[in-house]
């Protein structure tokens, strides 16, 4: 093997390594390693097709047998995950039915032959080790067979063991993480949020959603772009959404206006995030649907989101919508007085006469004893 395919090989086991580790290349909303491991044919959304799933799970060495006794607990969290992530593609009505009958086995956390006939394996951890589970294609070096899940937050089935769970069977589908890893620059992607590089959307992928909150609209539009991209041949370049646009350093897809796609999915409480955090985007954009950002917070009734665009510098509440009307006419025609009273412009007032203190100035009096004076009286 010559030195270029040396390199070569060696850059894209580092670039798989990163992304199935945590230490992700970023983006705003979804992404996909399928053009990274594009191969590598075990990612499961290769196999949605097929009529039945076996899924293994195993427990670590340091469980207790105790710990195993919520075996019927976790394969309960473990098809709802997976059931949540396939119902986009059910909901698209697909040519081929997807997936709906899951056959577990409990195994061996190291069993390669039982993993050569699994679709995934989850492998539970009995510690609690923030920020360490992972969704892993290759282990000890070698490509596996299948998908492989380890969870290290410890075997309570609880918030944020399902949560996790469902971040990570995402990775095994084909989506990236949208957050910034510990291996970031802070120049690769647009956007101010303190805590990311970029405006995420809020998603189970950049971790902003619970289980009990689902997936989120950004990870339906990942999950329908990334079948598109594998069963229907999507060009990767093509972000098949209207209001996605795609972003190459790294490649992704992201929604071209953040704060009016929060506002659109009602979630208040991130698009106060953005505006709180974020200077770096077009406060007046228009969508596709000729909406600017204050025209969705009046359509929602979200005083609050209107207050805080009214303060941001720049923004220009005239801009008119497609059938000619500002947030204020919305605001009107739907009976929102209180946005109306918010919206309506306030009179210009009078410029108040600044009082100045003329008083006699004693010529024993220097300018500096004097501004003193001045100020011990005021």
């Amino acid at each position: 093997m010559n030195l270029w395919k040396k390199n070569n090989l060696l850059f894209i086991g580092v670039l798989v390594g990163c992304l199935l580790f945590g230490i992700v290349l970023s983006v705003q909303g979804f992404s996909s390693m399928e053009h990274v491991v594009k191969r590598q044919h075990q990612l499961i959304i290769h196999v949605v097709h097929k009529e039945r799933w076996l899924i293994g799970y195993a427990y670590g060495d340091n469980c207790l047998p105790e710990d195993e006794k919520n075996a019927a607990e976790l394969e309960k969290a473990i098809t709802t995950a997976l059931q949540l992530w396939l119902q986009p593609l059910r909901d698209m009505n697909t040519a081929q039915p997807i997936v709906k009958d899951f056959h577990y086995q409990l195994t061996a956390v190291n069993n390669r032959e039982d993993l050569k006939k699994e679709d995934l394996r989850i492998v539970v951890h009995c510690v609690n080790e923030i920020g360490i589970s992972r969704a892993l294609l290759f282990r000890k070096g070698a490509l596996l067979p299948a998908p492989w899940v380890e969870m290290r937050t410890g075997s309570a089935i609880n918030e944020h063991f399902k949560r996790t769970l469902l971040h990570e069977i995402g990775h095994t589908f084909g989506l990236a993480d949208t957050y910034v890893g510990r291996l970031q620059k802070p120049d690769i992607s647009t956007g101010g949020l303190r805590r990311t590089v970029g405006t995420q959307p809020a998603s189970i992928m950049s971790t902003h959603l619970n289980f009990q909150a689902g997936i989120g609209k950004d990870d339906e539009n990942g999950i329908i772009w990334l079948y598109k991209r594998i069963h229907e041949k999507l060009p990767l370049e093509d972000c098949f959404f209207p209001n996605y646009e795609l972003e190459k350093a790294p490649d992704g897809c992201r929604p071209k206006y953040p704060l009016i796609f929060e506002l659109k999915q009602g979630r208040a409480q991130s698009a106060l995030l953005i505006l709180r955090e974020d200077n770096k985007f077009d406060i007046n954009a228009i969508d596709g649907d000729g909406l600017t950002a204050l025209h969705h917070a009046v359509l929602n009734r979200y005083a609050r989101v209107v207050k805080a665009l009214l303060a941001r510098k720049g923004i220009d509440a005239n801009i008119k919508n497609k059938s000619g009307k500002t947030p204020l006419q919305v605001a009107r025609e739907l009976g929102f007085d209180d946005l109306v009273g918010l919206l309506t412009p306030m009179p210009d007032k009078e410029p108040e006469q600044e009082v100045i203190d003329i008083r006699p100035v004693s010529a024993k009096m220097n300018l500096t004893t004097l501004w003193g004076a001045l100020k011990r009286e005021r």
